[in-house]
């Protein structure tokens, strides 16, 4: 059974114990793989196409007015995905959008034990996944065909728990990203679904004889620093999208003031934004090192 208990937020239930595994998309209203994949997966339940054999999924599309304007937020640069941090959860409403849709969200991230946000990226780039490096997340991580894992164990991202998969963590269970793209090609959607549902077939929530693939083996990244953007300004002297390379003691970029990002480790650039998402005082860039 499908049911849509909060605007955009499905839940498909059995009689028969078993995890709760959450599957988002929209978290930003660009990405569209994630907006699709959402979509067609809640047709293809309700439609009795797939059948939940076991436990319990939610389907949950993000920030809706976002997607409405074909943006990254709502307004003001605010992030949804940056907003799942005890200060904000533990304070009053602040009016704003994203800050209600997170408190619509957070009872079912809460009781999740596995959350699936579905990204992708303003540059091109190779599909990659963002996750704790843990046995238990290994466990899930490795029904997607991406091969690479970006793990952020010191919050380098958000100097705390700020995503989605973050608080989940948090909360004893399993958070992960995963970064399939370019925010305007779509056309993974279908392989996507498909490592969702093996996903589910190894939970045990789907009996219908598909036999599982071979394991993907992935290379793990670890963010080491955000590039943060100053009043002064910022130019990259490396350009690309996620996983573009540097080596030791190369100039990634230079800030206004003069002052160079000029790492001291091999390494790669991860989720650099273009300019027009570029605010003064947050990331607009991270670095990271192979482990």
């Amino acid at each position: 059974m499908i049911e849509e208990i909060k605007e955009s937020i499905w839940k498909v239930v059995t009689d028969k114990v078993g995890p709760t595994v959450t599957v988002i998309g929209g978290t930003h209203g660009n990405e569209l793989t994630g907006i699709e994949v959402v979509k067609k997966l809640k047709a293809q339940f309700g439609a009795g196409e797939i059948k939940l054999s076991s436990g319990t999924v939610f389907l949950m599309l993000g920030n809706l007015k976002a997607m409405e304007i074909n943006q990254r937020w709502s307004g003001d640069h605010r992030d949804l995905n940056r907003q799942f941090y005890n200060e904000r959860i533990e304070s009053e409403p602040d009016g704003t959008y994203e800050d209600s849709r997170m408190r619509e969200m957070l009872p079912i991230l809460k009781e999740s034990d596995i959350s699936l946000d579905i990204h992708s990226a303003n540059k091109p780039c190779e599909p990659f996944l963002c996750s704790a490096s843990s046995a238990k997340h290994d466990l899930v991580t490795r029904w997607f065909k991406a091969k690479k894992i970006v793990t952020d164990p010191n919050y380098v991202l958000g100097g705390q728990a700020v995503a989605t998969d973050e608080y989940v963590d948090l909360q004893g269970g399993v958070g992960v990203c995963y970064e399939t793209g370019l925010a305007t090609d779509t056309s993974r959607i279908d392989e996507v679904i498909v490592d969702i549902l093996n996903v589910l077939r190894d939970q045990g929530m789907i009996n219908d004889g598909v036999v599982l693939p071979d394991i993907t083996q992935n290379e793990t990244y670890e963010l080491v620093e955000a590039i943060v953007l100053t009043e002064d300004g910022f130019e990259y002297k490396i350009e690309g999208g996620s996983f573009t390379p540097f080596v030791a003691g190369e100039i990634v970029g230079i800030h206004g003031d003069g002052k160079e990002i000029k790492p001291d480790f091999d390494g790669v650039i991860i989720f650099p934004k273009p300019k027009d998402h570029w605010v003064s005082g947050l990331p607009i860039g991270y670095l990271a090192k192979i482990i």
